[in-house]
């Protein structure tokens, strides 16, 4: 993750990271990267190291508690947690932030290019409707590269993501907004974005969507 002034990189402003896709409802998530350590040379999938498989069967474990309505309130609380410090980073990121500089710089210059042509053609004539067409036009492509990079950007989907994670455990608003103060408050200082209201109204969604069934024992 770099910054860039136009096309100009600045240098990188995050920690190198794993990105890992959900192979089920396609959720993506940040990981340290010595989590799985890539050695120089290697291809492929990195290997995961003993010590989080421990911690994956860990959650796998505390999961089955869940399910079996055994969970304890301790449990309870560093899962919610957890399903939120998991996906922070991505909460907070700018939509653009994944766009590639010189992509940005292309879709500015169609933009201008289009209103200034219109505003040329316009002084050139003086028909108004250049000018209306120019305004419009360069309107509508920003609205429409809008739409297609908020539709590439995993920021636009990651409330959703983690009300899927938080409905199992059915949390409360202020449990959710006592999380983020911790976030905020962190060395992390995440999770700026995050609405509880917002974000319990979409757990309550989730809910409704998978049936009062699949939660029965929380």
């Amino acid at each position: 993750m770099h910054r860039f002034a136009f096309i100009f990189d600045q240098g990188p402003f995050a920690h190198p990271h794993h990105e890992l896709t959900c192979g089920s409802c396609g959720a993506i998530m940040e990981r340290a990267v010595d989590e799985r350590p890539i050695p120089p040379g290697q291809t492929g999938d990195p290997e995961v190291l003993p010590l989080v498989r421990q911690r994956i069967a860990d959650w796998e474990a505390m999961e089955q508690r869940r399910k079996d309505g055994k969970l304890r309130p301790d449990d309870r609380e560093e899962m919610i947690r957890t399903a939120m410090l998991s996906f922070a980073r991505l909460y907070d990121e700018r939509p653009v932030e994944r766009l590639h500089p010189l992509t940005r710089l292309t879709l500015t210059l169609i933009v201008m290019a289009v209103v200034g042509g219109g505003a040329w053609m316009w002084w050139d004539t003086r028909n108004l409707w250049w000018l209306v067409g120019a305004i419009g036009g360069g309107v509508l492509l920003s609205t429409v590269f809008m739409i297609w990079i908020r539709s590439c950007c995993p920021r636009t989907r990651v409330r959703t993501w983690v009300a899927a994670a938080l409905a199992p455990l059915d949390p409360t608003e202020a449990e959710v907004a006592a999380i983020k103060r911790e976030m905020l408050t962190s060395r992390l200082k995440s999770g700026e974005c995050i609405k509880p209201a917002r974000m319990i109204k979409e757990v309550k969604r989730q809910r409704t969507k998978n049936g009062a069934a699949s939660y029965a024992h929380v």
